[in-house]
């Protein structure tokens, strides 16, 4: 019986580092980047709605 000696090629690894599986900040929307803060637990429902509505411009108004 003769050897095999073909080799097994490794698996491809994943070529997108999990760092870059969201938009970077200088391509997300203002309201992406909101988005993902609060999908991290960075800040509280409260605190995304608040924030949210700011940029929408339906929040409260700013002192001048």
């Amino acid at each position: 019986m003769g050897s095999d000696h073909r080799r097994r090629r490794p698996a491809p690894a994943d070529t997108e580092p999990s760092h870059r599986a969201h938009s970077p900040p200088c391509c997300a929307s203002p309201e992406q980047q909101l988005a993902e803060r609060f999908a991290r637990g960075d800040i509280d429902e409260e605190d995304y709605r608040r924030r949210l509505d700011a940029l929408h411009g339906s929040g409260p108004p700013t002192k001048h």
